[in-house]
């Protein structure tokens, strides 16, 4: 079970791709207690909606620092738009 409060920003910075960054987001679970990829394969949350999207993102990854961090926050979500 992923914990994002357990999450540490070495682990983040540790990650190598967008894609590995997109597992760790999709495996990220909100306060239903339920992951991103669940809500998705449910239809509680449309591919569409990029902003809960960014939010499971924030939740896994932490806090966006740089403008390199965001422009890679939106291809993450680009990415998980396009495997959901």
């Amino acid at each position: 079970m992923f914990d994002p409060l357990q999450y540490s920003l070495t682990q983040t910075t540790t990650m190598k791709t967008i894609k590995e960054k997109a597992a760790a987001a999709m495996d990220c679970k909100n306060w239903t207690n339920y992951s991103l990829a669940q809500l998705i394969d449910a239809g509680r949350i449309s591919k569409s909606d990029s902003k809960t999207i960014e939010d499971f993102i924030r939740a896994a990854l932490g806090e966006v620092q740089n403008l390199e961090e965001l422009k890679e926050r939106k291809e993450i979500v680009k990415f998980i738009q396009e495997i959901a």
